[in-house]
């Protein structure tokens, strides 16, 4: 689940919140249009036990008017027994109550018929009616005009009765006037239940009223009926008839005003039905808009935070991408203030990263020149070293035409003694390569001289190497401290988006997508630190070939110092050839002067000749010396070109990077 949503977007995250507080929505509708259907089953099943006992009503009135009834005269309750006894509960009581509709037994069904009326008044839900009206139409229509009836029956068949004896003693007589109080008293309930009705319901006043006034007085009659016959002394046939006549009218308005509250029950119930349909029509609705309504508001709010946030992930993929514009920035007047201080935080952000990188770039152009400065100064170090080798070759090879002189010499000198004029024509000649030594030796000198000046500036121009690239490092540490700021406010940045996120948290639901924002926050900084990362390492790659270019320099300038140092011992020892060649010329004019002394001379020329070849065999070896330790600074100063052209792509390299950053 957690990978889930990391890898979801924050749309998708936003429509599942959007689903998650839409879900109370239907569900809210489906447990009101429940609580409408279970409200209208209910007042359904009023209707049934109304019209049940509608019909029950009627049959048992006639079977008491009659005595009984025609097995015809039940189909009726025998189809409503069938349609709704299980509903009602019904079947046992009715098929009980059934035979004693047809005999005429009187007492027992009463009493069943009392039993069942008020079986399907509870089945039914009559007696829980909610709404005061049709509670009290209920009380008439299931309570009391059935006890009233009842009341009436038992009244009338103990009349008969004590008619049939033809007497009626005192305490019957009380009897019957108590019976006839309890029949008062049922109709004074139905006159409070129908004030009641009035109060709350005057419309059915007018209905009420009418079919009152006609029971009502058809009640009336058998009382007087009834106490004209209590207080006779005897009563006659016509008495009877007129008493018979007057319960049957007294049932018959009982009967009628019966159907009349029980329709307006049944009126009553439809309206309450009609009314829950309407009402669950109307919740229906009014929760489909509710859900329009927020679906629509939901993605309005969607757009508004998806918008500013895709145009902040598409500057930071530009940056990332290292193909960015610095120089633009975000708009920061947005409805929401939270999107606004990260449209800042980015400008502010961005404004760092752009000063940055002009300063990376600046110090990119300074090492760049740097850079090319050193190649140059490489170059022509080891052009000149390049010289000073053939230099020291061709002195190399005059040096060893020395020494093939100086063993010439020597063999002149052996040969002195045998002639003096081959002797004098050999000190000629060797005045003659005495002359070509002195030139040798002035050249050498020159060349000795200038070698050491060159090498002089070579050494200069290391040491402004040196000094260029510590300047490039001392960049590189400039440039490590802002990568350091840079990771700082990375970090920050990191420690708000968790500080959000721990008060995103504490607010639940409601700071869900503000939790998002602080994470995608985060991320973006991470890949921000990580992208500094990687410049460091750059950077930091860069400062070890410095510094390695600056050992090999120092290396090379040390190398150059010994050049000097072979060099100058080189020119002492020219400078001790060149102390001896005026003691060769008075040889010379000693040997011209004295040819007896030839001998003596040619000993000591011989003698001379060969110190002069130990000389030349030690200057020898300092020119090869010098000649290798000029080799060596060739190869030094290749090194070092070839290190000041690393230096030179790097600078490139990150010059490259940085242009990449529009600023």
């Amino acid at each position: 689940m957690e990978r889930f949503f990391r890898r979801t977007g924050i749309r998708v995250k936003l429509l599942i919140i959007l689903g998650l507080l839409s879900l109370p929505y239907p569900v809210l509708m489906g447990l009101l249009i429940r609580q409408q259907n279970v409200a209208i089953r209910f007042a359904e099943k009023e209707l049934l036990g109304a019209e049940f006992n509608r019909s029950l009503f009627q049959l048992f009135s006639r079977a008491e008017s009659q005595g009984f009834v025609e097995a015809g005269e039940l189909k009726d309750v025998d189809a409503l027994n069938q349609e709704m006894g299980e509903a009602l509960k019904s079947g046992e009581l009715w098929q009980a109550l059934r035979p004693l509709l047809l005999a005429a037994g009187a007492d027992e069904r009463r009493q069943r018929f009392l039993e069942l009326n008020t079986r399907v008044g509870d089945t039914s839900n009559l007696i829980l009616d909610p709404d005061l009206d049709s509670y009290y139409v209920m009380d008439i229509t299931t309570i009391r005009l059935p006890l009233l009836l009842k009341r009436l029956s038992e009244i009338s068949e103990r009349s008969d009765q004590l008619l049939a004896r033809g007497s009626i003693t005192d305490s019957e007589r009380e009897q019957l006037l108590l019976q006839e109080s309890l029949l008062e008293e049922q109709l004074q309930g139905i006159l409070h239940s129908q004030q009641t009705i009035f109060e709350y319901n005057p419309e059915l006043r007018p209905a009420m009223i009418a079919a009152h006034g006609k029971f009502s007085t058809r009640m009336d009659a058998f009382r007087n009926r009834l106490e004209t016959l209590l207080f006779e002394e005897k009563a006659d046939s016509a008495g009877r008839a007129a008493f018979e006549k007057a319960r049957r009218e007294a049932i018959t308005g009982i009967v009628d005003f019966y159907i009349t509250t029980s329709q307006l029950l049944v009126i009553l119930l439809n309206k309450r039905i009609d009314g829950f349909v309407m009402q669950r029509n109307v919740t229906t609705g009014i929760v489909a808009v509710l859900i329009v309504t927020s679906v629509a508001l939901t993605f309005l709010l969607i757009g508004s935070i998806i918008r500013p946030l895709r145009e902040i992930g598409s500057r930071m993929n530009e940056i990332a991408d290292g193909q960015g514009d610095l120089t633009s920035r975000l708009t920061e007047d947005l409805p929401d203030r939270d999107l606004s201080v990260l449209a800042a935080a980015f400008n502010r952000f961005v404004g760092r990263i752009r000063d940055i990188v002009l300063e990376a770039r600046r110090l990119a152009g300074r090492q760049a020149s740097s850079a090319g400065d050193l190649k140059s100064s490489s170059e022509h170090f080891g052009r000149d070293m390049q010289a000073e080798a053939a230099t020291m070759e061709e002195i190399s090879a005059t040096m060893e035409e020395i020494s093939a002189s100086a063993d010439q010499v020597a063999f002149s000198v052996e040969g002195t003694v045998q002639a003096t004029h081959d002797l004098m024509k050999s000190m000629d000649r060797l005045s003659s390569i005495l002359g070509q030594v002195t030139s040798l030796i002035n050249r050498t000198s020159s060349l000795t001289d200038q070698t050491t000046e060159q090498a002089n500036e070579g050494r200069q121009g290391m040491q402004s190497i040196l000094e260029t690239i510590s300047n490039i490092q001392q960049s590189s540490a400039l440039v490590d401290d802002i990568i350091m700021i840079i990771e700082e406010i990375a970090e920050r940045i990191n420690l708000l988006s968790l500080n959000a996120a721990i008060e995103a948290a504490r607010a639940g639901e409601a700071g869900r997508g503000f939790a998002v924002v602080a994470q995608e926050v985060s991320r973006l900084a991470d890949q921000t630190n990580s992208s500094i990362n990687d410049i460091g390492n750059l950077i930091k790659e860069n400062s070890e070939r410095i510094e390695r270019g600056s050992a090999t320099i120092r290396t090379t300038v040390q190398t150059i110092n010994d050049v000097i140092e072979s060099v100058g011992n080189i020119s002492r020892s020219v400078l001790e050839i060149s102390a001896l060649i005026p003691e060769e010329d008075r040889i010379k004019d000693m040997v011209n002067a004295s040819a007896g002394d030839l001998l003596k001379r040619a000993t000591g020329i011989e003698q001379s000749s060969i110190e002069q070849k130990s000389a030349i065999l030690e200057i020898t070896k300092a020119i090869a010396s010098i000649n290798d330790a000029v080799q060596r600074s060739a190869r030094h100063s290749t090194h070092v070109l070839e290190r000041a052209v690393d230096v030179d792509s790097d600078a490139g390299e990150m010059t490259k990077l940085v242009e990449k950053f529009r600023t």
